[in-house]
């Protein structure tokens, strides 16, 4: 078992001794205070509970493994099953998924969740051990579970506990409690063979699944093994590429933005500038047609006047003639 310190129960499994007058050591690592953010860490965006075995979705989001299966019993007649994150608005395609072992596990989410809870309840009770019912001095972070001193003990000494984060009751009320983003962990069971309780320490390259030395032989026989550290050394290669194309493509696409955005504003302006043009072209064919109008206008109405003017001097003329012959004054070689 590996030595905890750093304000852990100083629990161990050494002959059956709880070293109980020790001194517990103090550290400038058990200063986190944004509990807050664990909380929010720690709870599933699906059911607003803290999360209970967290599955990981190819978009990145984590919820807990009854969220995703309810959606999909509402799917059980679909053609193809999927998965609405409500993180990302993204569907999450399932249709490959037969079971909720399909999907990778996310533990680190339901850890902090664990650490949270276990915080709070040792601020609001005096916990009793859970085991046997005594007075509870210390809590298991991993497991979420209180212990008096034996059981205490009894729990680190069993196999693949002896990496479990333990402490105090006391610590657990003060806010001694280290960082639980960068608290060591348990490694991870292999899921192939989970009943032999062994770790994973392989990484299988053909399926991007941790695997543990029996799979090298058994389920992975035959694929691209590789170590963890390997493989993560890869990984972070390959991110920090990824990472740089992003940024130049984030960058390109900034400069492609600032374009459009010119040629927008230029667009803006020409088009405020052809719509003055055009205004004024139209106001002065108007206004020319107009005066045209008008000069029509006139002309008829001048011509009109000027005719009527003939028609009342003809017309005065015939009724002078009419009345001259009534008056018999008008000779026929006048009248012609």
């Amino acid at each position: 078992a590996s030595s905890k310190t750093n304000l852990f129960c100083k629990i161990m499994a050494e002959g059956g001794a709880v070293p109980q007058e020790e001194p517990i050591e103090e550290s400038d690592d058990t200063t986190f205070t944004d509990w807050e953010k664990v909380k929010n860490d720690a709870t599933c965006p699906g059911c607003k509970q803290f999360y209970k075995n967290p599955k990981l979705l190819t978009c990145y989001h984590t919820f807990c493994a009854h969220c995703v299966e309810e959606q999909l019993k509402a799917q059980e007649d679909a053609t193809e099953q999927y998965f609405d994150c409500v993180v990302c608005q993204h569907r999450i395609s399932l249709k490959d998924i037969t079971k909720m072992d399909d999907l990778p596990d996310h533990r680190s989410s339901e850890y902090l969740g664990i650490v949270y809870q276990v915080r709070s309840r040792a601020k609001q009770e005096v916990p009793n051990c859970e085991n046997c019912n005594g007075v509870g001095v210390a809590a298991c972070c991993q497991c979420g579970i209180f212990f008096c001193d034996p059981c205490a003990v009894n729990h680190m000494a069993t196999r693949n506990k002896e990496y479990h984060c333990v402490l105090s009751v006391d610590a657990l009320r003060n806010d001694q409690i280290p960082d639980p983003y960068r608290q060591d962990h348990e490694p991870p069971l292999c899921r192939h063979h989970a009943d032999k309780l062994l770790q994973v320490s392989l990484y299988c390259q053909d399926c991007l699944e941790l695997i543990c030395s029996d799979c090298v032989s058994d389920v992975h026989e035959g694929h691209n093994i590789e170590s963890i550290s390997e493989a993560a050394k890869k990984e972070r290669e390959s991110l920090k590429e990824t990472m740089a194309e992003i940024q130049r493509l984030t960058e390109l696409t900034n400069q492609r933005k600032a374009a459009l955005e010119l040629e927008k504003t230029q667009l803006k302006v020409a088009k405020k500038e052809k719509l003055r043009k055009l205004k004024a072209a139209f106001n002065m064919v108007y206004k020319m047609l107009e005066e045209q109008k008008q000069k029509a206008l006139d002309e008829v109405h001048n011509a009109a006047e000027e005719a009527c003017s003939v028609l009342d001097q003809q017309e005065q003329h015939l009724v002078l003639l009419m009345e001259q012959l009534k008056a018999g004054t008008v000779s026929l070689d006048d009248s012609d």
